[in-house]
């Protein structure tokens, strides 16, 4: 029975450097380049939150705003291959996944069949990483996290989405549940069909994904740009502050935890001033003590 790998996220500061080295092993499945790429993530300071190294491969990252600049290489050079994928989001994931469900992340991925593949990709991002080489890219994904940046805290259920398929051409979606007589679809949808996305629904749920697909690694880039300008410029979709204001669970997770993160704060606030007023009390006192002494 797997002792790290169970489908929960762990804190990885948390586990000592025996402990670390035995999830190393279980997370990265047997799979030796996927160890090291583990490994090399960990020494950057690149926390993960998931990975998978068999079929259908894939790298799950914790974003952190200071490591933008190496989060961009690596997502750029992922779809350098065809067959790759990058996926943004800036609301949590499943609240019962681990502790860290709330943040925001980052997930590369791969449709390949071929473990051999895959573990060419794996040690090229673990060169990438530990800077021994770099690639020229064809598609900048960094507008993208500045869209992530601005999204951040708005609960507005954005997925984004790059593909680089198999016949060699490129895909940028932009997802999310949405009923379509919602603010938000109303808003993604006008904006997003003027700019030449198609839409596709599904009858068994109100997902929806807006899709962009050129040959052209030019054409996607100047949407993700074009995108992510306009979205900053236009977007004001009321936050919600209450979880009846959202059917999603992840964002009403959020929501309950930033509610009670607050409380815990004024309560935190409130101790340390009591704390505050009487050492001042006691402070007064004995200076009046001092005071009738020295009389």
């Amino acid at each position: 029975m797997s002792k790290y790998n169970d489908g929960h996220s762990i804190d990885i500061d948390s586990l000592t450097d025996e402990e670390l080295k035995e999830a190393m092993v279980e997370w990265a499945e047997g799979d030796e380049a996927m160890y090291r790429l583990l490994w090399a993530l960990y020494n950057s300071g690149i926390k993960t939150s998931g990975c998978h190294a068999g079929r259908g491969p894939y790298m799950g990252i914790e974003y952190d705003k200071d490591q933008k600049d190496v989060l961009t290489v690596i997502m750029n050079s992922v779809l350098l291959a065809k067959s790759s994928q990058v996926f943004v989001r800036a609301e949590g994931s499943n609240p019962f996944s681990g502790p860290n469900w709330y943040k925001p992340g980052i997930i590369v991925g791969s449709d390949t069949d071929s473990e051999a593949v895959a573990d060419k990709q794996f040690d090229l991002l673990t060169k990438i990483v530990n800077k021994e080489i770099s690639m020229p890219s064809k598609i900048d994904i960094s507008p993208l996290l500045e869209l992530l940046d601005f999204l951040i805290g708005k609960y507005s259920k954005i997925l984004l989405r790059v593909e680089h398929e198999s016949d060699d051409t490129y895909r940028y979606s932009i997802e999310g549940s949405y009923k379509e007589d919602s603010e938000s679809f109303i808003y993604l949808n006008t904006l997003l069909s003027k700019l030449g996305f198609s839409l596709k629904t599904f009858e068994e749920g109100p997902h929806k994904i807006w899709s962009y697909k050129s040959s052209n690694s030019d054409d996607i880039n100047k949407m993700i740009k074009e995108t992510s300008r306009l979205i900053m410029d236009t977007y004001n979709i009321k936050v919600p502050t209450n979880e009846n204001e959202t059917d999603d669970f992840a964002i009403q997770g959020m929501i309950i935890r930033n509610r009670l993160s607050k409380k815990k704060k004024i309560k935190t606030y409130q101790s340390i001033s009591f704390f505050n007023y009487s050492l001042n009390i006691l402070l007064q006192s004995l200076l009046l003590l001092l005071h009738l002494i020295l009389q």
